[in-house]
């Protein structure tokens, strides 16, 4: 049932359906969360002597500072993320208690058919609504557009070459759904993921990938009808600034990027918020509150959260929560390092394959957090990068085990083991 649950679960972070009771809302993942903690009852003896990961641990003081700051603002702001932050670790927690009893075959073809049918929701609600581009509308469901192609890039380094052509028809469908979604972080993480496997991890491969690829989107611009697509690329492929005044803005005239005029706003803002409060910060939540008390004649889409956790960390939180935050980021990156490298010694990756990993692990998270608005999934692609060297270390287990027990025996000239995707793969210690 646990092969089922958890993938669900984390599926329910994308699903835009929530409720609102009292100063708290109440959204599908809560309950999936509380499910899955009532399933694990009987195995509480067990759960409570289960040894915690270094992953699981590295994300425990950044979740107490965040906590701690909400309370300076108010009782109620701080038992808001009090119970936020307890239903994200309560399911850091048990992804850590069960990642040893996983069944990743199972799991990782739940989440994928998850993450596949919240997209189709989401295109087919915009199309329902006339929206046949631009499929950004959905807050909780866009984020799929990131995180799909992430799965997808550990499907393809997991699974041997004969038998990738599936993901990578999926990976090109992906490819063309974000592109027509408009959601520009999700395209510049899958455009880098893309370079990086076409161009097999290799710089001087991945050049001309680059520029065909960047050439191919100028093109697309330039011919499109669509006016929304065409303005989302060109802010890509030519990035320029607002240059337009805050009274400008105040009085109704329209920036050629809503986002990145917001963004322009709250780094400015934030500059000055760090330099008043550069220890413990504002508070947690705090700076949508200030903006809009200091600058109330500004539009609503000036005064929305902060689109960067790294800086509403550092902002809300000071140096201590940003000094936390970070150092979830590098645990996990020197974790992830040294498992490439341990795959690539002992066989099971080749170099390329050992490059691509950190590249579709790190990457689309990365994005997402540097430039999303905070919230549940912000955090929680946090805690999914801190964990995960220990859930790939965990996955690809059987296999490399497999694999020494063929170097061992000479006798057999030839060993198979079974993959994360469940098929069966020879392997390089048999060859």
């Amino acid at each position: 049932m646990i092969n089922y649950l958890l993938p669900l679960t984390i599926t329910c972070l994308f699903l835009p359906f929530k409720d609102q009771l009292g100063p708290i809302q109440v959204r599908p993942f809560d309950g999936m969360v509380l499910l899955l903690l009532l399933v694990s009852l009987p195995q509480a003896a067990a759960m409570l002597r289960a040894k915690l990961s270094l992953g699981l641990v590295v994300i425990v003081p950044f979740l107490v500072i965040h906590v701690l700051s909400a309370f300076t603002l108010s009782a109620v702001n701080g038992m808001r993320e009090l119970l936020q932050a307890s239903l994200l670790f309560a399911l850091a927690f048990l992804i850590n208690f069960y990642a040893d009893k996983l069944n990743y075959r199972k799991a990782g073809a739940v989440l994928l058919f998850g993450l596949f049918a919240v997209m189709a929701y989401n295109i087919g609600w915009h199309i329902s609504h006339g929206f046949w581009s631009g499929w950004k509308r959905l807050l909780d469901p866009k984020s799929v557009f990131l995180f799909l192609p992430m799965l997808l890039g550990v499907y393809l380094l997991l699974t041997p070459k004969h038998q990738r052509r599936t993901y990578w028809i999926l990976w090109w469908i992906t490819g063309i759904a974000i592109v027509l979604s408009g959601e520009r972080k999700a395209l510049l993480a899958y455009a880098v993921l893309s370079v990086a496997f076409v161009g097999r991890g290799q710089l001087r491969l991945a050049a001309p990938v680059a520029a065909v690829g960047f050439a191919g989107l100028m093109i697309f611009a330039d011919l499109t009808d669509n006016r929304y697509l065409a303005n989302q690329l060109d802010s890509i492929l030519e990035p320029s600034p607002t240059q337009l005044s805050l009274g400008a803005l105040a009085s109704g005239e329209m920036p050629r990027s809503l986002s990145n005029a917001a963004r322009e706003v709250q780094m400015a803002q934030s500059a000055e918020l760090i330099s008043r409060h550069p220890v413990f910060g504002v508070g947690t939540n705090a700076f949508v509150d200030i903006i809009n008390q200091q600058f109330g004649s500004l539009p609503r889409y000036l005064k929305l959260g902060m689109h960067n956790e790294f800086l509403r960390v550092f902002v809300e939180n000071g140096v201590i929560g940003f000094a936390a935050y970070v150092a979830i980021w590098l645990v996990a990156a020197i974790r992830l390092w040294t498992l490439a490298t341990r795959f690539h010694r002992t066989g099971y990756f080749d170099a390329m394959r050992a490059r691509l990993l950190m590249i579709t692990l790190l990457v689309p998270p990365f994005f997402y957090v540097a430039l999303e608005a905070s919230g549940a999934r912000v955090t929680m692609a946090g805690i999914v990068v801190s964990l995960s060297p220990d859930i790939l270390r965990l996955a690809t287990h059987r296999s490399m085990r497999a694999m020494k027990r063929a170097s061992r025996d000479s006798l057999e000239p030839l060993e198979t083991s079974e993959n994360f995707a469940g098929r069966k793969q020879i392997s390089s210690a048999g060859r």
